[in-house]
């Protein structure tokens, strides 16, 4: 028989503090020089925001999502 299964797995930032200051100064090199780049899908107005989250929830375009 075979059974879906979702693994998920990843790590607390407050179990690596001592690492944050050099991980983020690492990221903002790597933002500020473009070769990491981070999507973001904004919403305008708060009343966009039910919307917004379905569609995160869905999946649609995976990123940062705001509502403004």
């Amino acid at each position: 028989m075979i059974i879906p299964r979702l693994r998920l797995e990843g790590f607390l930032v407050t179990d690596q503090l001592e690492r944050a200051p050099a991980v983020e100064t690492e990221l903002r090199e790597l933002m500020t020089s473009g070769r990491l780049q981070v999507p973001v899908t904004a919403s305008d107005g708060i009343e966009q925001a039910p919307a917004a989250l379905m569609s995160l929830l869905r999946g649609a375009k995976l990123a940062n999502r705001s509502c403004a």
